[in-house]
């Protein structure tokens, strides 16, 4: 028996060289002991084999036997080709022409290649290619698979989403596999429907949706900030869920029981987002205080609904980012009265230089939680030169609005947690004064009184020092050395920059003077960039006095939303 699931091109012998001679027998000796080949490819895999016979190797299917008895016909072999199927009565065409039904066979059929289409009532439709030779018999034999049927749907509520067996179909007409199936159907503002149906195999079967429309119901708001200024460029997100379609409204009503904003939408899904920028119709600043936001709505159905919830407007409630850098003390660690509303978050990473110091890149996320209530953190890794003492750092604060209610000032307090430590080289003995660039843990809380547009902070802080039993050697041994500082600074924020200057001073760490007296001072700056979501900040500042002056530069990038 020989088999080819391909058939090769024709070579002519006095066009071939020894070494093509060689391999043209050499394949015919492989081809004489290959063994049936299966050709499936792409929606027909599994489902065709086709098997090419010489006379000695070729039997005859008990289908064909079969055949050969009802027609009282004595077979005798002969090249061409043979159709099997697992189900009788199957229509093969070649090439749109209609050639007979299953179980099919036609002795000495012209070579060449034949597209063969199989079709039965309840069956899917198959195609395929097959190679006809004219020393070979050819047997195609093919599984129809599982028989089907066709689902008729009626009355469709409008965007109904249709799963037979969780599978989604579309449209009104479906064909399926025929026995048991499970429909369901589904759609926005409309009962779902779901039931076992039967499918004939070759037949048909009409179903109709009988749902009717839900009761037409608003859920509760969820309002993403709940507090800003009274100027903020991108506003409230509102977002609102219902049961069925109609029409809706959201109102915006003012401390004094004024309507501000009347937005009107259509409820064509289960949820939606509608977006309020402070303002009224005359585009004037509108009054601090707590608004009334109130949305109702008809349905289809003819019911109403309503559902209120509620927004501040407070200008200590500022959405604008605040640098996290934090290299000077005192300002940027201060949570400033730009403290982010409830539900806004901002991260950020930046890279500097200390001149004779190291380089640091950080990474910081700060959020809110509440209100009145804010925490933040931070991750520092600097490289420091000639790079043989890698530090790194963390940063953890919790900050809180002690004025509850706006006024002519603000007090804002926090506690912030700090650590610096060293990654490698524990014992490395350091050529310069690095400042404050020694292992410890730091506690500070830094004061705001703002006052308008412009801050100033107050940040007394505690530093222990882990310092090993050799003075001159940095280890995270003890025992540890306390040490005091006081840092303020000042700061003006409007539209879309920060500016501002901190300084502090530090007492000794070590009795001998090992770092003794230090003083910071710099300057720092925020820019906000297009689309009010993203910022830069700058920042310059010397650490000086008995110490080594140390340099520091650097940027940070951050978002906010």
């Amino acid at each position: 028996m020989r088999v080819f699931a391909l058939e090769a091109s024709g070579l002519h012998n006095h066009d071939c060289t020894m070494l093509e001679k060689f391999s043209i027998i050499l394949l015919i000796l492989l081809t004489l002991t290959l063994p049936i080949s299966v050709i499936s490819a792409g929606e027909n895999e599994g489902k065709i084999t086709i098997t090419e016979y010489e006379h000695k190797d070729y039997f005859r299917s008990p289908r064909m036997e079969e055949e050969d008895r009802l027609r009282g016909k004595t077979f005798q072999f002969q090249p061409g080709l043979e159709i099997i199927t697992d189900v009788n009565d199957v229509e093969i065409e070649f090439f749109e022409e209609r050639r007979g039904k299953t179980p099919w066979e036609q002795d000495n059929l012209s070579p060449g290649a034949y597209r063969v289409r199989l079709e039965r009532t309840g069956y899917e439709i198959v195609e395929f290619l097959v190679n006809v030779r004219s020393d070979r018999r050819t047997v195609v034999n093919v599984n129809m698979g599982r028989p089907t049927g066709t689902l008729f749907l009626t009355d469709l509520p409008p965007g109904a989403v249709v799963t037979v067996d969780r599978a989604p179909v579309e449209g009104n007409e479906i064909t399926a596999a025929a026995g048991t199936r499970t429909l369901r159907v589904t759609a926005f503002g409309w009962e779902t429907q779901q039931s076992d149906i039967q499918i004939p195999p070759g037949g048909s079967t009409q179903w109709r949706y009988e749902g009717s429309r839900s009761t037409f119901s608003l859920g509760d708001l969820r309002i993403r900030p709940r507090a800003l200024p009274t100027g903020d460029k991108r506003g409230f997100t509102i977002e609102w869920n219902a049961d069925s379609g109609g029409s809706a409204d959201i109102r915006i009503i003012s401390p004094e029981g004024r309507q501000t904003a009347v937005i009107p939408f259509a409820v064509s899904f289960s949820r939606g987002t509608v977006y309020w920028i402070p303002g009224n119709v005359n585009s004037e600043e509108l009054s601090q205080g707590k608004y009334k936001v109130i949305l109702s709505g008809t349905g289809y159905d003819s019911n109403s609904a309503s559902s209120e919830s509620y927004i501040i407007l407070d200008n200590r409630f500022k959405r604008e980012a605040r640098p996290a850098y934090a290299p000077l003390p005192g300002l940027l660690y201060a949570p400033g009265s730009a403290m982010l509303p409830r539900g806004i978050w901002q991260a950020s990473t930046g890279a500097g230089v200390y001149f004779d110091g190291g380089i640091p890149v950080d990474i910081g996320i700060r959020f809110s939680p509440a209100n009145r209530l804010e925490f933040s953190g931070k991750f520092k890794l600097t490289a420091r030169d000639p790079f043989d003492a890698t530090s790194i750092g963390m940063d953890f604060s919790t900050s809180w609005r002690a004025t509850p209610k706006s006024g002519p000032y603000t007090v804002n307090l926090a506690l912030l947690f700090s650590y610096e430590g060293y990654a490698a080289d524990f014992g490395r003995i350091p050529s310069t004064n690095p400042g404050t660039s020694l292992p410890g843990l730091q506690f500070s809380i830094p004061m705001e009184y703002a006052l308008g547009n412009w801050n100033i902070v107050l940040s007394p802080s505690v530093y222990l020092t882990f310092l090993g039993s050799d003075p001159g050697s940095r280890q995270f041994s003890g025992p540890a050395r306390m040490s005091e500082s006081l840092g303020a600074g000042v700061y003006y924020e409007d539209g879309l920059f920060l500016a501002g200057a901190s300084a502090a001073i530090r007492g000794p760490d070590y009795p001998q003077g090992f770092l003794e007296t230090t003083v910071w001072y710099g300057l720092e700056g925020r820019f906000d960039l297009p689309g009010d979501a993203s910022y830069l900040a700058m920042y310059t500042g010397i650490r000086t006095l008995n110490a080594d002056p140390v340099v520091s530069l650097g940027v940070e990038f951050g978002v906010i939303r």
